[in-house]
């Protein structure tokens, strides 16, 4: 029995229609919707073998209907006849063809036309069906045959798989070997660039930011210095992503709101993803806090998503969620070791395909992954996995075939800090009348726009562009310097050596090392240590204002 499927917003004419198509096609099953949205429900459910569509509906007309319905897996195939009695003209019949439809006709409808049309999207329908059972059947015996075969041959089979995986063992190696390569040239290519481009963006920050404070917002020039600022922030962020990365990025912990920061990352996180994916945030009322590097929480969020984004086929839908929770012995294997406590939770559910329980186990280790070999890295879910075990966390991954996937993640709880917040201080303005401060940087401008920072909040500030020169002024300075600001990396000695050296005649003399180099520089050079004070470039003068307000 032939089921037809009758869109139309006007009730007269879906019974109109039922009607005709009882008498011209006997014995057929008539069903009807009243707008697209019901349309393609019933579509989806009820599988009929054509489909009758008018345009002009309120909400979701005719052409929107019909394309929906061709990008719907399961209704893609089912032909399509519109149906019009006002876009009448060449340019709709095109446009409708060009959506997908496969017959284009005008009311008031003509008898005999519409019952060819229909009988001929029933053959259509029925030949298609008819071929695609064929076509299963032919791949049932081609397997029955294939397995006839494999089974005759079972012991070559069996020797030349030995071969084979020997074969495979060694290039999935030179792969790997590739691929790490690959990522120290990135790494070094990071590097590298990131200390000239962090001094360039200093500058571009600095000035931009003192232009701002000479200004007036009535100035027509202050919108252009705005962009400006804002530019050389976001190029900051691109510098700092492209370290993180490369893994070279200076972990610097902080005390974060969870519900906070993903909320922030929202935004960014949706243009991630297609756009016929939803994600969704479920926040906890209060998770607690967390201590964790913001880019690597970043890190997190962003890798899990596009995983997830990868694994769902079509639509579908994300969901980030938050909660406190409290163990008091593991729950699961993947936690065996995570101490009883109180624990931040993350998780990031998909609506994807799932996986196989006999791969879970493997989806941490790196270069492992499911794509095909031009998507993916194979490092995503290994760097979170690294991420989340250097904060002190364990991570575990729930997941069946089918059925999605829930990636989640505990983060030991961390207390509010004691005190006041900052901002909730009386600060009172610091002396800085009597507070010197030596700046040494070997980039002239940075040094230039450093000692107009410093002068501008009060200090007095001896400058130089050279550590030798720097020592001199130091001997021939007659008062205490209360602090030296220096470059890390310079020609003729670096910032530590420098500060160790100055220390022998300023003893009490404090040290504030920038520096726009990767984590591994600053650790070769001692500056990550306890108890050192660092400022990364690019900085603006507030983040050196908020530094400097640890000293005076």
């Amino acid at each position: 029995m032939p089921c037809i499927l009758a869109i139309d917003d006007n009730q007269d004419n879906l019974v109109t229609i039922s009607v005709l198509l009882k008498l011209l096609i006997p014995n057929s099953d008539v069903i009807t919707a009243s707008s697209g949205e019901e349309g393609i429900h019933k579509a989806i459910i009820e599988r009929p073998d054509t489909i009758l569509l008018d345009i002009h509906m309120p909400g979701m007309d005719g052409f929107e209907t019909c394309r929906e319905l061709k990008k719907i897996e399961a209704t893609a195939f089912i032909p399509v006849i519109m149906l019009t009695a006002v876009r009448t003209d060449s340019k709709s019949r095109v446009r409708a063809l060009d959506i997908g439809a496969d017959a284009f006709l005008t009311k008031p409808i003509d008898e005999a036309a519409l019952a060819a049309q229909v009988r001929a999207m029933l053959r259509i329908k029925k030949a298609e069906d008819r071929l695609r059972d064929e076509n299963a059947h032919l791949e049932e015996l081609v397997k029955e045959r294939v397995a006839d075969l494999s089974q005759a041959n079972a012991q070559l089979v069996r020797e030349m798989e030995e071969r084979k995986q020997a074969e495979q063992e060694k290039k999935k190696l030179e792969q790997q070997l590739i691929h790490a390569q690959k990522l120290e040239s990135v790494g070094r290519l990071a590097g590298g660039i990131a200390h000239e481009f962090n001094n360039m963006l200093s500058i571009i920050l600095g000035y931009s930011e003192m232009m701002q404070e000479d200004m007036t917002r009535t100035d027509p020039n202050y919108p252009k210095v705005i962009e400006i600022s804002a530019a050389a922030k976001r190029s900051a962020d691109l510098t700092e992503q492209l370290l993180a990365f490369a893994r070279k990025q200076t972990a610097c912990p902080r005390i974060l709101d969870l519900n906070e920061t993903v909320s922030r990352m929202m935004n960014m996180l949706r243009r991630l993803l297609r756009e016929d994916i939803r994600l969704n945030f479920l926040p906890h009322d209060d998770p607690g806090l967390v201590k964790i590097d913001p880019i690597q929480l970043d890190q997190i969020l962003v890798n899990l998503c596009i995983n997830a984004g990868d694994a769902i086929n079509g639509a579908g839908q994300i969901s980030i969620a938050t909660e406190h929770v409290t163990i008091d012995e593991p729950q699961f294997e993947q936690d065996s070791d995570l101490p009883a406590g109180r624990y931040v939770k993350l998780s990031v559910r998909d609506t994807g395909c799932g996986m196989d329980k006999n791969i879970i186990p493997n989806i941490f280790e790196p270069f492992f992954t499911t794509k095909e070999s031009a998507h993916g890295s194979g490092l995503g879910l290994s760097t979170v996995y690294g991420i989340v075990r250097q904060n002190n966390g364990s991570l575990y991954v729930s997941s069946e075939p089918g059925k999605g996937s829930t990636f989640t993640i505990l983060l030991p709880e961390h207390k509010k800090p004691d005190g006041p917040d900052a901002s909730d201080c009386d600060h009172k303005v610091p002396d800085r009348k009597n507070a010197t401060i030596l700046l040494v940087e070997d980039e002239k401008a940075l040094l230039d726009l450093g000692r107009q920072m410093l002068e501008q909040m009060g200090y007095s500030v001896l400058w130089t562009h050279s550590p030798k020169e720097a020592l001199d002024i130091a001997a021939g300075h007659p008062d205490q310097i209360q602090l030296l600001i220096t470059d890390v990396i310079m020609p003729e000695m670096n910032g530590y050596d420098l500060a160790v050296a100055l220390k022998k005649k300023h003893p009490h003399i404090q040290c504030l090392y920038v520096s726009g180099y990767p984590e591994e520089v600053l650790s070769a050079n001692k500056i990550l240590e306890e108890g050192t004070h660092f400022l990364p470039k690019p900085y603006r003068k507030e983040d050196l204002k908020r530094v400097l307000e640890n000293f005076f």
